[in-house]
């Protein structure tokens, strides 16, 4: 997957968007509940990871679909953001793809003349 933005923001907000776009189908999800997700690394590239696994931890152990996303707090080392979603229900949520793993292998995030980019692999 392969993500712009013209904030380092924008980025991991756009790339969490992207990930569930990937799972599925997942229609009008309804926010009734919001996750504090606070992960931290040794540099952007795997906080940037840090933050896509815990998403997709969070939507297989919880059965979680989650459509909006705030970053509180984001620098090289730390991201602290909400995610908010609901329950997934069956009757109109469809996941399609199945995602084990967010790698490391080929990761990259960086920021270009007037955007920043981020590539990221998946295993499926």
């Amino acid at each position: 997957m392969e993500v712009r933005a013209p904030t380092l923001e924008g980025l991991f907000v756009g790339a969490a968007r992207a990930l569930f776009d990937i799972l599925g189908t997942l229609g009008a999800t309804r926010v009734t509940r919001v996750e504090t997700i606070d992960v931290q690394g040794e540099d952007l590239e795997e906080v940037f990871r840090g933050w896509l696994a815990e998403l997709l931890f969070l939507s297989a152990a919880r059965r979680m679909v989650f459509s909006e996303f705030r970053v509180l707090a984001l620098d090289a080392t730390r991201v602290k953001a909400e995610a908010a979603g609901e329950c997934f229900d069956r009757d109109r949520h469809t996941f399609e793809r199945e995602i084990k793993a967010v790698t490391y292998h080929g990761l990259e995030v960086v920021k270009e003349e007037r955007e920043w980019r981020a590539t990221v692999i998946f295993d499926v």
